[in-house]
């Protein structure tokens, strides 16, 4: 098992974004292969940014999102999400409740399994313009 750094991309007000699906994903959807996790740079807080998960277009998997670590939150022991399943062409937004799944260091943790890869962004909202 390995680590996949997927890095916050700062979206630009009223500009086309760019594909998510998984054919031909655009700058910011970061491939994370079946026994990997990906390590999402929520710097702490989701509530700027949106997670989006895409098949790779030919195989199906399923993402995990890990349990948070992170004190005082009351909702941090809650524990891991139930696998949410990728189909092969699908792209999902995924909204998640950051005081159950934010780990010490401010990341969160997208655990996948199956036949994978999938494509995983986190793309923050253009806040002020």
């Amino acid at each position: 098992m390995a680590n996949t750094a997927i890095a916050a991309t700062a979206l630009t007000a009223n500009t086309l974004s760019g594909r998510i699906d998984g054919t031909t994903p655009s700058a910011g959807m970061i491939s994370v292969s079946t026994g990997n996790t990906g390590v999402i740079a929520a710097s702490g807080s989701l509530r700027k940014g949106i997670i989006i998960i895409s098949g790779d277009g030919t195989h199906t998997a399923t993402v995990t999102f890990s349990a948070g670590d992170e004190p005082p939150s009351e909702r941090s022991g809650i524990g891991a999400s139930s696998g949410l399943s990728i189909a092969a062409t699908g792209s999902y937004i995924v909204p998640l409740d950051a005081g159950r799944f934010v780990q010490d260091d401010g990341t969160v943790l997208a655990v996948v399994s199956g036949t994978g890869p999938v494509y995983i962004g986190y793309f923050t909202e253009p806040i002020g313009q």
